[in-house]
């Protein structure tokens, strides 16, 4: 998407949401950062999750994910499905 992220994951061991996500933030904005020219913050403070509820909430959610683009060019947005949930679609 042009300016949000959507993502579906399962926390594994120790690890949390807020620190994966913190993770994922500051590695993208280095390397966002090597491409774009910008003193500027590339993600906001916040996120905003939802703990999912079984497989039709987590199949749900996908399905939203998926059809959020719909009507962008699809050179203008990234899309990976993992092949363990293409079955959902």
């Amino acid at each position: 998407m042009p300016n949000h992220v959507h993502i579906l994951l399962s926390p594994i061991g120790e690890n949390s949401v807020v620190s994966i996500v913190s993770k994922l933030k500051r590695y993208s904005s280095r390397m966002i950062k090597q491409c774009v020219v910008t003193d500027g913050n590339v993600w906001q403070r916040e996120m905003f999750d939802r703990m999912i509820r079984g497989e039709d909430d987590f199949a749900h959610k996908l399905v939203y994910i998926v059809n959020n683009p719909n009507g962008l060019p699809e050179d203008s947005y990234s899309l990976y499905v993992a092949d363990n949930v293409q079955y959902l679609l």
